[in-house]
């Protein structure tokens, strides 16, 4: 676990990469078990780097259709983020978890998203919503 961290560490320079973050998320939950995705998603949100955070967080949504505390995870602790940056990845996360299991089997998720007292909550459903290409 810490040596992927250290991968992390000197792979993701020191300004914004999205594109190396998704890269690397999605390299990792093709290669691992849910559970690892998981584990690790934990792990990666504890860094004090922003970008291995978000790693982190689009473990956790990949996870999330296996591991329901993936999912309150990323509801009440990542919703809670000080970064923009965070909540645009919780967004994409959410997003994965949704095309995962499908749209429609989704929608009471998205329906209790949408409904949540916490407004970066409900932003992360109608960022969901929006073409990330």
């Amino acid at each position: 676990m810490n040596e992927y961290i250290q991968y992390l560490t000197e792979l993701i320079p020191e300004r914004d990469s999205l594109k190396l973050v998704k890269s690397e998320a999605e390299k990792y939950y093709k290669s691992h078990s849910i559970d690892d995705c998981f584990n690790m998603g934990i792990k990666l949100y504890q860094s004090d780097n922003f970008q291995i955070q978000e790693v982190g967080v689009f473990l956790l949504g990949y996870s999330a259709h296996h591991t329901a505390s993936a999912m309150s995870f990323l509801k009440n602790k990542v919703s809670q983020h000080d970064s923009w940056k965070v909540q645009e990845v919780l967004a994409m996360a959410f997003d994965n978890h949704c095309k995962i299991i499908g749209y429609e089997t989704a929608l009471p998720l998205i329906v209790e998203w949408l409904n949540s007292d916490c407004e970066n909550v409900c932003r992360a459903v109608s960022e969901e919503l929006k073409s990330w290409d």
